[in-house]
């Protein structure tokens, strides 16, 4: 926790910093916190710290952020992790001041992050709080990105997406049958990623996790019942009969998932017996 004298001090150092240092063009933020005495384990600067500093360059580059364009760019291109940090929280604060202008500059930031913690990080700062509170606007640009070719977007937006429904559980329902669409044909990859979203569902909602087993009781699809099979947390005596099918399939692949997925099944059965 930020001492109210240090509180100070950042507040009074980031407003100097607007009205002296941007004016010249001298973009180096760190003159705001580097006397800052404590570290994170990682002898970082807190994280606190920089997002109390970011709040405040927000409060005075809304009043006029068509004028601190180069700044911004400059926090991304040349300001490192903290810059990055900062740059995601100034957005998120004034964002709604050009709605167009911030969600493209936050996509072109994604095309040109090389890391994938630079990703994770504008879509989880800037995207994510979007997707929380617009849903119905924002959902169609997740779907989206989960379809380009760019693996690391994919697997970070699968994530999102958990983490979206266990806040908004309504969502659950819809997103599920949107993913479902991509249960077919999906990479290694992505079928991982949707059977942690699956399990995800059967904590938010039970009766859509077992409809949705039952809806796929028929099915011989390998990637199908990889997802499926794999999404397994708890013991049910339908998933019980149904997995237990799938054992004594010709396929391969099926059944060596399906024999994995029954031994864990008597395990989480035996479990809740004691």
């Amino acid at each position: 926790m930020i001492s109210l004298d240090w509180k100070e001090r950042l507040i009074k150092d980031a407003e100097e910093f607007f009205k002296i240092n941007l004016p010249k063009q001298n973009y180096r933020f760190d003159v705001i916190y580097n006397a800052y005495p404590v570290r994170d384990a990682n002898n970082d600067i807190p994280n606190e710290v920089l997002t109390l500093v970011a709040k405040e360059l927000a409060v005075y580059i809304e009043k006029e952020h068509e004028l601190h364009q180069d700044f911004l760019n400059y926090l991304w291109h040349e300001g490192q992790d903290n810059g990055k940090f900062i740059l995601c929280i100034i957005i998120n604060k004034i964002y709604a001041k050009d709605k167009a202008r911030y969600f493209a500059k936050m996509k072109e930031f994604i095309n040109d992050a090389k890391d994938e913690r630079d990703k994770a990080l504008l879509v989880d700062k800037i995207f994510f709080p979007l997707l929380k509170k617009y849903p119905d606007k924002y959902l169609a640009t997740a779907y989206k990105w989960i379809s380009e070719d760019d693996l690391e977007l994919q697997l970070i937006i699968f994530k999102t997406l958990t983490k979206f429904i266990k806040s908004r559980p309504e969502y659950a329902k819809p997103v599920l049958r949107h993913l479902e669409n991509r249960w077919i044909n999906a990479t290694p990859e992505m079928i991982k990623s949707l059977s942690l979203f699956f399990k995800e569902i059967a904590k938010i909602d039970k009766e859509l996790y077992l409809d949705t087993f039952d809806f796929y009781d028929n099915s011989r699809d390998p990637d199908i019942i990889e997802i499926l099979t794999g999404s397994i947390s708890f013991y049910d005596k339908n998933i019980d009969k149904i997995v237990e099918e799938w054992t004594k399939s010709g396929n391969a692949r099926l059944k060596k998932c399906a024999v994995t997925a029954y031994k864990n099944l008597l395990r989480l059965k035996n479990k809740g017996k004691k």
